[in-house]
């Protein structure tokens, strides 16, 4: 391979990295600004605390069609017995932007009727207002889309709404900021507090809540799962004293970790999820993406399947940087993988049949 060819392999390959990072960010803060926007709800808009109910991902049903398969908006906030609002937080929409756009405003605008299943005696509530979660670095250009959109008539919404823009930033601590871009709560203080803008500091939500890495939307790239398992899962399992199951090899400088993978979903959802053990709560993350997830330890040589069903044997070892190795070898099997086909091309296909 030419120096040329090592340039563009190691330039593509960052490119790679860069995206997942972008992304596995963008994913963590929109989680962060769904539970800030509950935390601002309860803090600073003079609403009775005790009366605040609030679920991220949340199943509802139709009032007026309840046989119909179940709506899981990302936020469902109820202020009090009679108010509530439910939410979605998208995380980069500019992709394909009026296709995905418009899928998008069609999801919202199936929450803008009657639902059911909030935490009243008969599960209805008079009023709903609905509001849109995005990053700052789309929520102009979503709000003039949708703007344009209600100006033709090519959609009309029912119940207030409100476009709300949120951007991580650091001061001496990590701050989540959150604003109204477009619409209004019906709540004068809710209306108030989110048009000035409210700085939530980072520090304070997770030490007062629980320390969310999913919700309810599949992260897009597999390594953002497989770095939390591997720092945050995979590590204590280590250096636990508790942990009689866990071999060390002094040659290889490798940890064989035997991992369950319906233990290890259920952990993941008590310490960074929802294990759905409540009424109409969902489970995430669900198991399908942690078996994803110990598959591609696997694939890379990181892992293997036990001879006990449902079980993986982790080949633990200290990375600096985990998302960029996993990022890297998953890189270099696909890569493997084309190289493999392109050379089987080759040879006619009766050459490669056996006898």
């Amino acid at each position: 391979m030419s120096m040329s060819q090592d340039q563009n392999k190691a330039s593509s390959l960052d490119f790679i990295l860069q995206d997942i990072k972008n992304r596995s960010e963008s994913y963590l803060s929109t989680i962060y600004a769904l539970q800030a926007f509950i935390f601002v709800t309860k803090e600073f808009c003079q609403l009775e605390k005790s009366e605040i109910v609030a679920s991220i991902g949340r199943r509802m049903h139709y009032k007026l069609n309840p046989k119909k398969p179940p709506c899981t908006p990302d936020l469902v906030i109820q202020l009090h017995q009679r108010e509530g609002i439910v939410g979605e937080a998208k995380l980069l929409i500019c992709e394909n932007k009026d296709e995905r756009w418009n899928q998008y405003i069609e999801q919202l605008k199936k929450y803008d009727t009657e639902l059911l299943g909030w935490w009243t005696k008969n599960y209805c509530i008079d009023e709903t207002s609905l509001v849109w979660i995005t990053e700052l670095a789309f929520s102009a250009k979503l709000s003039e889309f949708i703007q344009e959109k209600i100006s033709t008539g090519a959609i009309k919404f029912d119940r207030p709404y409100a476009i709300l823009e949120f951007a991580k930033h650091q001061r001496a601590q990590e701050f989540l900021f959150l604003r109204t871009v477009t619409g209004a709560f019906p709540n004068p203080i809710m209306a108030k507090v989110f048009k000035d803008g409210i700085d939530v500091s980072l520090e304070r939500m997770i030490f007062e809540n629980q320390e969310k890495k999913f919700y309810d939307a599949k992260p897009q790239d597999v390594e953002y799962i497989m770095e939390i398992l591997w720092q945050n899962i995979f590590t204590q399992e280590v250096f636990s004293d508790e942990n009689e199951n866990v071999t060390f090899d002094a040659d290889k400088k490798i940890w064989y970790v035997p991992v369950d993978l319906d233990v290890l979903t259920k952990k993941l959802q008590n310490l960074y999820g929802s294990d759905g053990s409540k009424n109409r709560e969902v489970e995430y993350p669900q198991i399908s993406w942690v078996k994803e997830a110990l598959n591609k330890f696997v694939s890379i040589g990181l892992a293997q399947k036990s001879e006990i069903d449902r079980e993986y044997i982790i080949n633990f070892k200290k990375f600096t940087r985990p998302l960029e190795k996993f990022a890297t070898l998953i890189n270099k099997k696909k890569g493997s993988s084309k190289n493999k086909g392109k050379q089987l091309d080759l040879f006619p296909e009766h050459l490669l049949q056996s006898e």
